[in-house]
């Protein structure tokens, strides 16, 4: 976890919710939640950035990265898909 950058931790945060808010399933999105639950990011990222708090819908928000993970992100933090 501490060889990614806070740049990098932001992608992989803004992946995650939009795979999560547009509930995107096969080939590269299982791919990456499969590394994620294995590395066990989630868990793990409030001990990389530890100043946190709740977000909306119970997820958090990196004060550090000016970034939320799960819950209900705001828009900034989700990329536009288009299906």
């Amino acid at each position: 976890m501490k060889d990614i950058s806070d740049e990098q931790h932001i992608q992989i945060m803004m992946c995650l919710n939009t795979i999560e808010m547009k509930s995107l399933k096969g080939g590269e999105f299982d791919q990456l939640l499969k590394v994620v639950n294995e590395k066990k990011y989630t868990q793990d990222i409030t001990k990389v950035y530890k100043e946190w708090t709740p977000n909306r819908g119970m997820g958090f928000y990196f004060h550090k990265l000016k970034m939320e993970l799960y819950g209900t992100p705001m828009p900034y933090a989700v990329y536009h898909v288009t299906e």
